[in-house]
Order: structure tokens, then C-alpha cells, then sequence
């Protein structure tokens, strides 16, 4: 057994190093691209959800990163000031008491044109030259809500900090785009449909083959109960014989190895 084993080895090193480059190849795929695509789609949604635009999420995202805040916490902070700023431009006296708190006015909101990047640009700025106090603290939840103790960070580096975020993104080469989020939900949609699709054939495949396969194993079955009531009743001439026969059988296959042993210098580079 040992001679085989040292004829195959080359055959198993060569299985194992396509093994590894496979395994190789799946990580890339993974690291390179699966992931970029998730962050990517991942990006576009919260793009899509909150009104600001992919570029900003890169900076935002980076920024959660960076502060030891949440994306899930912004996002709920994005969501607070959307209703917020829904309500002071349809007059909420409430509404816009809670931008007044910031020294943000009417006009100024109106100004933006209902831009939810715009409101929360005009927010920084106003947030990071309030000199701290518990009413700032206050003006802050007022427009963000429960989220806004893990932005605290992240507003007070005004807009001046965001674009800094954003500019980094851009260089590193990790920004989103819109085309490039809706690209990464393209490719993620056609890869559930291809995995939907793929599910359906092996449906399809086990309609097929499943009843075959248990009708061949209850026959298996049969046939070893049949086979274990034979040797059960076996005659001992027979049994001698079959003996006779395993012996024979070990023989030869240590002279397979031998002659296994003997070719591997001969086919082994």
C-alpha cells in the first residue's frame, strides 16, 4: 500500500495544487468582485431610500467607518429628517421650529427645492458652527431622531468633513456611482434569476430521477437480504471455497502493488 501510495503521490500533488487554484480563483471572485457588487447594491438602495445621492452614501459609508457609527443609524437619522423637512415646507409650525433651532429659516429651506442633499448639507454647516450646548444636543434628535448621538461626530464635520470623505472614495477608487449601482443591482438580479432558474432544473432533474433512485435502493435492499439469507445458509464446502477464493484475491493485489512500485520510477518525472 505504501508503494502505491508513493506512485500516485505526483497524481494527488498535482489533484491538490488544482484544488488550491480553484479554491484561489473563488476567493478572487469573491474579494474582487462579489463583494464590490453587494457595497455597490448595498449603496444604490440607501441612495434610493434616503434621496442622497450614491456619491454621498461612499462618503457617509466611509465616514460611519471611521466614527464608530452605523449606516443603519443614518439611515434611520435620513428617514427622521425627511419627515421633518416633509412638514416644515407644508408649514408645520412644530416642523420648522426644529430647523429654527439650528438658525436654518424658511427660506433657506425652500431654497433647496426640496432636496433632501441640499437639507442635510444646510444641517451640517448650521450643526458644526453651534456652540455646544444641551440645546444643540436637542435641535440634533429633533431632526434625526434616535440616531442622532452615533452622528454626532459625523455632524459636527460640517460639509467641509463630507466631501473630504467622498474625495477619498473617489481616490481610492471605492466610490459609487449611479451607473455603477445600477449596474451592481443588474448583475445581482441576473444572478437570482440564473440561481432561480438553476434551482428549477435540479426541481426538475429530481422529479425525474428521485423515484428511480428509491425504486433502485429498495431493489439494493432486497438483494442484500437475499445475499445475507444465502451466506447464512451456505454449505461449508462453499464457504471454504469463497475463503479460498479471498485469499487468492489479497494475493493478487499485493502483487499489483509490487507491480505498481516497480513502474513508478519509470512514469514519475
Amino acid at each position: 500500500i505504501k508503494s502505491v501510495a508513493q506512485a500516485m503521490g505526483p497524481l494527488n500533488q498535482g489533484l491538490e495544487l488544482v484544488s488550491k487554484a480553484m479554491g484561489l480563483v473563488n476567493t478572487v471572485f469573491d474579494v474582487t468582485i462579489g463583494q464590490t457588487v453587494e457595497y455597490r447594491d448595498r449603496i444604490r438602495d440607501l441612495s434610493i431610500q434616503t434621496g442622497l445621492a450614491t456619491e454621498t452614501w461612499s462618503g457617509l459609508d466611509l465616514q460611519a467607518k471611521t466614527n464608530g457609527a452605523s449606516v443603519e443609524a443614518m439611515q434611520v437619522g435620513f428617514k427622521t429628517l425627511s419627515g421633518v423637512f416633509t412638514d416644515a415646507v407644508a408649514g408645520s409650525k412644530q416642523a420648522i421650529a426644529k430647523f429654527d433651532a439650528l438658525n436654518i429659516s424658511s427660506k433657506e429651506l425652500a431654497a433647496t427645492n426640496g432636496d433632501l442633499e441640499k437639507v442635510y448639507r444646510l444641517v451640517l454647516d448650521k450643526y458644526k458652527v453651534m456652540p455646544e450646548s444641551t440645546a444643540k444636543v436637542t435641535a440634533a434628535t429633533d431632526l434625526f431622531g434616535r440616531g442622532a448621538l452615533q452622528l454626532k461626530e459625523t455632524l459636527s464635520g460640517g460639509t467641509a468633513e463630507l466631501d473630504r470623505s467622498i474625495k477619498k472614495t473617489r481616490d481610492w477608487g471605492t466610490i459609487v456611482t449611479k451607473d455603477g449601482g445600477d449596474a451592481a443591482d443588474s448583475f445581482n438580479d441576473a444572478l437570482t434569476e440564473l440561481r432561480e432558474s438553476t434551482a428549477g432544473f435540479g426541481s426538475d432533474l429530481a422529479d425525474d430521477l428521485v423515484p428511480l433512485l428509491t425504486e433502485a435502493m429498495h431493489e439494493i435492499l432486497e438483494q442484500l437480504q437475499a445475499f445475507r439469507e444465502y451466506v447464512r445458509n451456505m454449505d461449508p464446502e462453499t464457504r471454504r471455497n469463497l475463503q479460498e477464493m479471498g485469499r487468492s484475491f489479497v494475493e493478487f493485489t499485493k502483487a499489483l502493488v509490487d507491480l505498481f512500485a516497480a513502474l513508478a520510477p519509470i512514469v514519475t518525472p
